[in-house]
């Protein structure tokens, strides 16, 4: 990839951002049908773009570390994980230790369990033994 080229993607992926935002929906429509046209306007396809997603969700309380999920080349499986993870992300700047104070160690206990579970079911969908994740 070469300076040009490298900068074409970089207003490729601006104008996906700024229309996602601009519009209305679910994330996920929204995401997808920005993907789809900013790609469309540029004959591109989503092959070309060679994009890799993962989500990452600081959980440092938990796990003393960053939850990433593995690598994935399909933009719509990817969604489908935001949409499954999102319930468990706190809103930016709540700490854990407020959310602690606020709602009480018992029902963070739970959201932790189905978060894990989530989190888990997301891995083993990407092909990791779920065992070992276990």
């Amino acid at each position: 990839l070469d300076l040009p080229e490298a900068l074409d993607w970089l207003l490729v992926l601006s104008e996906i951002k700024q229309r996602s935002t601009d519009a209305s929906g679910s994330l996920r429509s929204r995401v997808r049908s920005a993907f789809d046209a900013t790609l469309a306007k540029r004959s591109l396809t989503s092959e070309d773009s060679g994009l890799t997603y993962n989500i990452q969700m600081s959980k440092t309380f938990w796990v003393g570390t960053i939850l990433s999920t593995p690598s994935e080349h399909d933009l719509d499986t990817m969604l489908e994980a935001v949409e499954t993870l999102a319930p468990y992300q706190s809103p930016m700047g709540v700490t854990c230790q407020a959310r602690l104070l606020q709602t009480g160690l018992a029902n963070l206990e739970k959201e932790w369990a189905d978060l894990r579970e989530r989190y888990i079911d997301i891995c083993a969908a990407a092909g990791a033994c779920r065992e070992k994740l276990d």
